[in-house]
């Protein structure tokens, strides 16, 4: 019997958009190509992390639509005053560009728009879009079997698989993350997955 049942998936996001629900259904021969389905722990943090990273398993790009005090709590260095995020707030195109203009390996006009956090991990920036085999073709990656396909081939290139084998939650949400943020989801999505899918 396969790990991955529509059931299983719809028990463990509840409020799936349902397209996103049938591209990891669908995507089941190239999960288990990336080595996924070897085992419970490697599909339980994968889906931790996808879970956590699209809300839900709701949508397929990041959402930056922010008010301004929020903005001053999410980037804080670019947003020191309610005053200097005002211009930026409700304006996703334009704080696209304002936080990720001129690094990722966004170096043109607009590319912090073109290449904003997309995908199920939320690929962010032309450098990692190219890693993913997207550069040209951004908005690939926010069509459900973009967002997987972009998703697997991060996974297999960072070797994510390995920490999924050692419970390495924290570390693998570093490799994702470049940070810990998030961190405390994912550990809470993990444990429920492992649940379900262990």
């Amino acid at each position: 019997m396969s790990l991955l049942t529509p059931a299983r998936l719809k028990a463990f996001a509840p409020k799936a958009a349902p397209a996103i629900l049938a591209a990891i259904l669908d995507g089941q021969a190239e999960i288990a190509a990336a080595g996924i389905l070897m085992s419970g722990e490697r599909l339980a943090l994968f889906l931790a992390h996808v879970f956590h990273e699209t809300g839900g398993l709701r949508q397929l790009e990041e959402n930056l639509s922010y008010s301004a005090t929020r903005l001053t709590q999410v980037w804080p260095s670019r947003f020191p005053s309610i005053a200097s995020a005002k211009p930026f707030a409700k304006a996703p195109e334009k704080l696209a560009n304002r936080v990720y203009g001129g690094r990722l390996g966004n170096t043109e006009p607009g590319d912090g728009w073109r290449y904003r956090g997309s995908g199920m991990l939320q690929t962010t920036g032309r450098s990692n879009f190219r890693e993913a085999g997207h550069e040209a073709d951004p908005e690939t990656l926010r069509s459900p079997a973009g967002a997987l396909a972009s998703a697997l081939v991060f996974w297999g290139k960072h070797g994510l698989n390995a920490l999924a084998d050692q419970g390495a939650v924290t570390r693998s949400r570093k490799v994702i993350q470049g940070a810990d943020g998030g961190l405390a989801e994912v550990k809470a999505a993990y444990s429920r997955a492992k649940k379900i899918f262990t």
